[in-house]
């Protein structure tokens, strides 16, 4: 039995995606709300575009899996066109959208680390899960305290950036036998 290391190259670069918005927003707090939420939409729609190619790619092969796949990029579509559509209504409802964003994708995230859990294996599987109890706890904390929110943004946003790119690096790599990779075709 032959054991390889497949990459899955769009949750990679998701991933290197949320890590460099996790540090670009810790280092600069101070920003404007409103270039905040340009930045936050814009991203929110790119990740809804990865979301749904991957609901495309794999919707043939994984049929009753695929669901959280358009789930997540649906909301994630709808919730970057609003904010880039209208950043100063962005700014008031910034801290119901993103939070709630936040713990939708956190509590995805804890489902496909279940369901690849036979062939990510359990240290793979226990680091996404408690990487995503602590991105699903910020969000939360974000969600039911508005000065907190509105104080700490930046701060909060950029840590729970961060842990999402770090789980999104975790899960593209994944070290499989040959029985159990299906390798899907495009």
């Amino acid at each position: 039995m032959k054991r390889q290391t497949k990459i899955d190259w769009i949750e990679l670069c998701k991933g290197l995606l949320f890590f460099i918005l996790g540090i670009f927003t810790l280092r600069n707090p101070n920003k404007t709300m409103t270039n905040i939420v340009v930045i936050f939409s814009i991203i929110l729609i790119i990740y809804g575009i990865v979301e749904l190619f991957l609901y495309i790619k794999t919707r043939k092969h994984i049929v009753f899996k695929t669901t959280s796949l358009l789930i997540t990029s649906i909301a994630s579509l709808s919730a970057g066109g609003l904010l880039l559509l209208n950043p100063i209504i962005g700014k008031w409802i910034l801290n119901i959208i993103i939070p709630l964003w936040m713990m939708i994708n956190s509590g995805i995230h804890m489902c496909r680390a279940y369901i690849l859990k036979p062939i990510t294996g359990n240290v793979v599987f226990i680091l996404v899960e408690v990487l995503q109890l602590i991105c699903m706890t910020f969000a939360v904390m974000m969600l039911f305290n508005s000065s907190l929110f509105a104080i700490s943004f930046g701060w909060l946003s950029g840590m729970v950036f961060i842990v999402l790119g770090v789980s999104d690096v975790i899960e593209s790599i994944n070290d499989v036998d040959d029985e159990s990779f299906i390798e899907l075709d495009v």
